[in-house]
């Protein structure tokens, strides 16, 4: 099968080119019969696309242009493809070119705001300074721009947490609360910052808050391992280590009797809550509500 070869620039001649340069300026119409109105849109559309093969350099401006028809709606039509036509090919129809912004200017204008330039600023606009801006534009050296440097605001900070897995949002709870564990018996060791917290208090205190936020497909303790490995280093001190909190417990017991320990528990060197903090920043990019804190 052998492909259409698109025609050269030149082909086409200098009125279609004027009136594809005049719509990337304003908004304008023609009318034509409808056969004849699908042609004259057909051609302009070859035009544009011969000057973006051609790399023209008025291809920037005619790019942003926009082709519509429109006919008195209370004519019979027909169905063509997906597109609804005049039944009538001879039916007068209304081609209108304007910018692609247009629309969008005119939906603003009805909401009340204002984009119509002064006299001097359209002035400029139409007569080269639209062009001079896009040309400027093209030949803006930005070869050292890096795409990825996003600017840091709240809002993406924002963004960042409600992209969390709920891995990463137990734990920024943990470090805005300052504790592993919210006791069942208020228990005072456990609203406190510990520097090691043993393995097995961390997937305790994972699950407590899956529960918590009914979050009904928790991962699994070792994924909870790999993440907590990734941003702190693993420990295992001599001693008991709190390992949890007793399920139930009678009157009166004392909170000794409440803390489950084990000697030499695996788990993580945290450091300070503000080490923590920073370190759970720095690796997981995402900053928690204790920045305004003093």
């Amino acid at each position: 099968m052998t492909r259409t070869r698109t025609p050269l620039v030149e082909s086409f001649g200098p009125e279609l080119l004027a009136a594809l340069l005049k719509a990337s300026t304003g908004r304008y119409t023609v009318h034509l019969p409808f056969n004849h109105a699908v042609r004259f849109r057909q051609r302009l559309y070859s035009l544009r696309n011969a000057l973006r093969l051609a790399k023209h350099e008025k291809y920037s401006l005619v790019s942003r242009v926009r082709i519509t028809l429109t006919w008195n709606p209370e004519s019979p039509t027909r169905k063509a493809g997906d597109h609804t036509v005049p039944l009538n090919t001879s039916e007068p129809c209304e081609v209108e070119l304007m910018p692609n912004d247009t629309e969008f200017s005119s939906a603003l204008a009805d909401a009340g705001v204002s984009l119509w330039l002064d006299d001097l600023s359209r002035e400029r606009l139409t007569s080269g300074g639209l062009a001079a801006m896009i040309h400027d534009m093209l030949h803006q050296d930005i070869s050292a721009f890096e795409v990825r440097d996003i600017p840091h605001t709240d809002a993406l900070d924002d963004q960042k947490r409600h992209s969390l897995d709920s891995l990463d949002k137990w734990l920024l709870a943990v470090l805005e609360r300052g504790f592993a564990w919210r006791s069942r018996y208020g228990v005072r060791v456990f609203s406190e910052w510990h520097e090691f917290v043993a393995t097995e208090l961390f997937n305790r205190s994972y699950q407590q808050w899956c529960d918590d936020n009914r979050i009904y497909r928790p991962m699994s303790r070792e994924q909870l391992g790999r993440r907590l490995v990734d941003i702190y280093q693993r420990g295992r001190p001599g001693g008991g280590q709190i390992i949890g909190e007793v399920e139930s417990a009678t009157l009166g017991v004392g909170a000794s009797e409440l803390i489950m320990k084990k000697d030499r528990a695996p788990g993580y060197q945290l450091g300070s809550l503000d080490e923590a903090r920073a370190r759970f920043a720095d690796q997981r990019g995402v900053t928690g509500d204790w920045k305004a804190e003093p």
